[in-house]
C-alpha cells in the first residue's frame, strides 16, 4: 500500500526539519519537566506566579491544581501550550512540504509518471506523516520520562503520561489534516492561506477561551477535544475525547486521500 522509496526519500529530505523541532522539543521538555519539586514551598512559588499574572497563565493555559502530582505539572505546563503549539507548527510545515508543495511546484507530476497509482503515493506521505507525528511523540515521552526519573525518581505516573500522548498524537493528526484536506483540494493561494490559516485561527480561539470572560470561544474550536488535565485523570470526558478525535483524524485523511484521487492535475 506504500512506496518505500518514496518514504524514504522523504525522511531523507525532511531530516533537519525533524532534527530541529527534536532540539526544541528536547530543550523545553527537558527544562520544565526539571522545574518539578515535590517541596511545597515550590508549589507555592508556581501559585503566587500564577496569582500575580492570571490572565497570562490562563492564555497561555498554564494551569496546575496539584503541585505534588508530577504528570500534574507536566500536563499543565508542556501539553497546555509549548507541546502543542511547536507541534502544530512543525505539522503545518511538514504537510505543505510533503503534499502542497509537491502538487502547487508541479513535481507531483513526475511521481504520478512512476509505476504507482495516486492511492499509494498519497498514502504514503500518510503514512510518512504518521510516522513522524508518532516519533515526535516518542521523543516527547523520553524526555519527560528521562528527566523526571533523574529529578524525582518514581514521582511520575509514565502510565498517565502515555495517555495524553495517545490524546496528542490523534489531537494533532486531526489538526495537521485540516492543512491536508485543504493541499488536497484547493489550489494555489487559496490552499496555502487555508494551510496555515484554519489550524492558526483555531489555536487563538482556544488562548482566547482560557480567558475567563471568553470561554464561549472553546466551542469554536477542536482544541477543546483535548484536556491534558481531565487525561492524566483519567476521566470518561477524556475517553470520548479521545474517540472523537480517533474518528475526526481519520475522516479527514480518508476526504484528503479520495479528494487528491479525484482531483484533476496538470501532468
Amino acid at each position: 500500500m506504500i512506496n518505500i522509496t518514496l518514504l524514504k526519500k522523504e525522511i531523507k529530505s525532511n531530516i533537519w526539519l525533524i532534527v530541529t523541532f527534536v532540539a526544541i522539543i528536547v530543550l523545553y521538555g527537558t527544562m520544565i519537566t526539571a522545574m518539578y519539586s515535590p517541596d511545597p514551598a515550590a508549589g507555592s512559588l508556581f501559585a503566587e506566579m500564577e496569582a500575580q499574572f492570571p490572565e497570562l497563565f490562563a492564555l497561555l493555559n498554564f494551569n496546575v491544581d496539584n503541585f505534588t502530582n508530577y504528570a500534574a505539572f507536566i500536563s499543565g505546563y508542556l501539553f497546555g501550550f509549548i507541546f502543542i503549539m511547536f507541534p502544530l507548527i512543525f505539522a503545518i510545515i511538514l504537510v505543505n512540504k510533503v503534499v502542497f508543495r509537491y502538487i502547487d511546484k508541479g513535481s507531483m507530476a513526475y511521481l504520478l509518471t512512476t509505476p504507482n497509482s495516486r492511492k499509494k503515493i498519497i498514502v504514503t506521505e500518510v503514512v510518512f506523516i504518521a510516522l513522524t507525528m508518532l516519533f515526535l511523540g516518542l521523543v516527547m515521552y523520553l524526555t519527560i520520562a528521562v528527566t523526571a526519573e533523574s529529578n524525582a525518581p518514581g514521582k511520575l505516573n509514565h502510565g498517565a503520561i502515555l495517555y495524553v500522548l495517545g490524546q496528542w498524537f490523534f489531537f494533532l493528526m486531526l489538526l495537521s489534516g485540516l492543512t491536508f484536506v485543504s493541499s488536497t483540494t484547493f489550489e494555489g493561494k487559496l490552499a496555502s492561506g487555508l494551510n496555515v490559516g484554519v489550524p492558526a485561527v483555531f489555536f487563538v480561539f482556544s488562548m482566547i477561551g482560557n480567558l475567563p470572560d471568553y470561554d464561549f470561544f472553546r466551542f469554536l474550536t477542536p482544541f477543546s477535544l483535548f484536556n491534558a488535565d481531565e487525561a492524566i485523570a483519567f476521566s470518561n470526558t477524556s475517553i470520548w475525547n479521545l474517540l472523537a478525535l480517533i474518528i475526526l483524524s481519520v475522516s479527514l485523511y480518508g476526504i484528503g486521500i479520495r479528494n487528491f484521487t479525484k482531483r484533476d492535475l496538470s501532468i
